[in-house]
């Protein structure tokens, strides 16, 4: 899969596209099973491509405020 620059984040900016905390985005990696793999692990850490995580949390209806 092609991903523009804007287009890949890791916890980070998975929390802040979603509107929660960073720990938040970890807790989901842990919990659910279902949670879309990483697009890339690089030395710094994994990478996701955020189109597939927003839907992912969008299909889930995350965040529940």
């Amino acid at each position: 899969m092609k991903l523009a620059a804007s287009e890949v984040g890791g916890v980070f900016e998975i929390a802040e596209m979603v509107g929660v905390a960073p720990d938040t985005v970890q807790q989901w990696i842990k919990r659910y099973g279902d949670f879309p793999e990483p697009w890339r692990k690089v030395r710094s850490g994994r990478l996701w491509a955020l189109p597939v995580v927003q839907a992912w949390a969008l299909g889930r209806g995350l965040p529940r405020r």
